[in-house]
């Protein structure tokens, strides 16, 4: 293969094929050759690793490496479209039900998402050379730390050079924390941009400009590569640094479970697509626990509140009413369970209708507002699910004010129209908090 690379993704390729075991994040900017640089590296390094073991063909090869998503259905999308379109089909065989790339009946690369429980239980006895994670700010450290934990192959006491290839672009993420800012030994970042890409059409600045003109901070990472873009933006309804004030602090008043307020609350999705059911437990302003369930009917939803509410000996409950969860706000009622329907749609009038546009926005500013003085703590969480609130609460922003001057948060739709997924997590703080407000006001 007669393949020309950028300058970045040459002193890249350098890093990647040397003999160090190195950790490289690769990108920052849209246009940069991310993807193409990861399924190009991925074969050579594969190539080089068979003549570095001496593998003969073999009808059972030996899977080498890893390459993959956080979602399995956005890697066959994408990447792996890339991967058709630049290896020669000659070199390798697809095995699309056990998810490996076969290259010449020698060596093979699994891939996927990490969102995929197949893969995840894989990965516990899995021995690889080599992981590479495209688009790698949807991913939380957890996720990776699984993959991370392969990469242990030896073949005839032969120990490789092990390598970590992440291609992302700017967010308020672990990789920022690991390369941009340089906390991690080994970790090496390599920016790469529109600018840096030759192979780009002449007129694709003037694209992403007009793309993203609407918003500066998408502007300022995608087209140069801020990773500062999405830190306490003046628009964000809450910031990154409130958010790790509140893993730092216990909160002393939550510490007697038995006479702190127990809050249950719920954001419910449907059972089909890529939605989450999230059942989060509270006592006082503590964060016990976050629970995150995809492709459960509403029964079996309505059970699992209940156990947990019956459990915890739970004082409130609320549950996500619009849509879905309107169902299983209904069959917990149906079964003695009181249950607080929390109605965050754009038209429900929030209870200061003075001050806001609706009643989630009201609720959101109340959370943001005990977030900034750290009265929350999430110092309870596992890590992976308190990677995955902060960077839902962090994502989320204000809107303009109304034409009543009243205050509004971007909808879900507005979200989902600037590339951010339903913040489902952040959701089910939230509903917790009206649900606190809902107790107090009752006592």
């Amino acid at each position: 293969m007669e393949i020309s690379l950028t300058t970045k993704q040459t002193i890249a390729n350098r890093f990647l094929t040397d003999g160090k075991d190195r950790a490289i994040l690769f990108g920052g900017a849209k246009g940069g050759g991310k993807s193409f640089l990861l399924v190009l590296w991925g074969i050579e390094w594969l190539d080089w690793l068979i003549k570095f073991f001496d593998i003969k063909k073999s009808k059972y090869p030996p899977a080498l490496g890893f390459i993959g998503r956080k979602r399995a259905v956005d890697f066959n999308d994408t990447t792996l479209e890339v991967f058709k379109k630049t290896i020669p089909q000659s070199l390798y065989n697809i095995r699309s039900q056990e998810k490996e790339i076969v290259y010449k009946d020698m060596a093979k690369i699994c891939y996927g998402g990490l969102d995929d429980e197949i893969n995840i239980n894989k990965f516990n006895s899995a021995e690889y050379c080599f992981i590479g994670i495209d688009q790698a700010e949807e991913t939380s450290r957890s996720d990776v730390s699984v993959l991370q934990a392969t990469l242990r192959y030896t073949y005839r006491g032969k120990v490789p050079p092990y390598k970590e290839l992440y291609t992302a672009n700017p967010a308020e993420c672990w990789l920022k924390e690991d390369f941009v800012l340089n906390n991690r030994k080994n970790a090496i970042f390599i920016p790469a941009l529109p600018n840096d890409n030759p192979y780009l059409p002449q007129n694709y600045k003037e694209t992403l400009i007009n793309a993203f003109s609407y918003d500066p901070s998408l502007l300022s990472a995608y087209l140069e590569g801020d990773w500062d873009a999405f830190a306490n933006l003046d628009d964000a309804v809450f910031k990154s640094k409130d958010i790790e004030k509140c893993r730092e602090v216990r909160v002393d008043e939550d510490r007697d479970e038995e006479d702190s307020m127990r809050i249950i609350s719920a954001d419910v999705a449907t059972k089909h697509g890529d939605a989450y059911t999230v059942i989060l437990y509270r006592v006082g302003h503590t964060i016990k626990s976050i629970d995150i369930y995809k492709n459960i009917p509403t029964t079996k939803i309505a059970f699992l509140i209940k156990r947990l509410y019956e459990q915890k000996q739970a004082n409130c409950l609320v549950v996500d009413s619009d849509g879905f969860g309107e169902g299983v706000a209904d069959v917990l009622k149906a079964q003695n369970i009181g249950c607080t329907e929390f109605h965050g749609g754009y038209g429900y009038e929030a209870i200061d209708q003075r001050r806001y546009r609706n009643l989630r926005t009201q609720f959101y500013d109340i959370t943001s507002r005990k977030v900034e003085r750290a009265m929350y703590s999430f110092l309870e969480l596992p890590q992976k699910e308190y990677e995955t609130l902060k960077s839902q609460m962090a994502s989320l922003k204000l809107k303009a004010p109304d034409g009543m001057g009243r205050k509004q948060i971007e909808t879900k739709e507005d979200m989902r129209a600037r590339g951010v997924k339903s913040p489902d997590l952040a959701d089910a703080l939230v509903y917790s908090e009206y649900a606190f407000f809902v107790g107090r006001m009752s006592d």
